[in-house]
Parts: C-alpha cells; sequence; structure tokens
C-alpha cells in the first residue's frame, strides 16, 4: 500500500498554489531495497506520475522537477480534465511503492522554487 496526502481545501488555500516552485523533495529510505513512484493530483482531478525511484537503506534527499512529472496513460479519474498539463492547485501527493515487500520510511516532504 502507498501513502498520499489529499488537499480538501487546496482551492480555496493559495498555499497550494505551486505555480511559482520548481521541484518536490523528500527525504526517504526502505528497510529493504524498494522502488516507489510519487503521484500527483491537479485541481481537474487529472494524475501524474513521477519517475521511478530506487531506495535503499540509508537516508537520501531526493528532488524531483515538477517537469518530471508526466499525465498517467494507464488510469484517469472518469472526472479528470485530460489536458496533460499540471493545474494548479495540486490537490494530492501519493508515495506509491512498486512493489510490496519491506517498508518505505517519507520525512520532511517539501516543495522548493
Amino acid at each position: 500500500l502507498g501513502a498520499g496526502f489529499n488537499f480538501t481545501d487546496a482551492a480555496e488555500n493559495p498555499m497550494w498554489n505551486w505555480e511559482d516552485y520548481k521541484a518536490l523533495s523528500f527525504w526517504v529510505k526502505s528497510d529493504k531495497k524498494a522502488n516507489m513512484i510519487v503521484r500527483l493530483g491537479d485541481a481537474h482531478d487529472e494524475r501524474f506520475g513521477g519517475p521511478t525511484l530506487n531506495i535503499g537503506d540509508q537516508w537520501e534527499k531526493v528532488v524531483i522537477d515538477l517537469k518530471q512529472f508526466r499525465a498517467r496513460s494507464d488510469w484517469q479519474p472518469p472526472t479528470a480534465k485530460r489536458d496533460t498539463f499540471i493545474d494548479y492547485p495540486v490537490t494530492q501527493i501519493e508515495f506509491a511503492p512498486v512493489s510490496s515487500k519491506g517498508t518505505i520510511f517519507i520525512d520532511m516532504v517539501e516543495i522548493i522554487k
């Protein structure tokens, strides 16, 4: 199972408007070698996936340029406006393991300019 953040007040709260930001960063490690992907949901319910990350057993800072996120071709909610670019504000961040073995630890999630 993955973990995620849903920002139910994103449309009314300007702090979730990432237009002036360039990247998502966080610290990550796993108790076993693991792979995971970070996904975003946008203001129009479209879903985006970032690169697949190889996670080791030592804390590592990951920085993903927001330009690396691509509209998911495998699944979109029926309500999604499919325009293939992130419509701000972001309403969801999801950390999804590619395999289900082990535990992935995530800390200090931030967006950076």
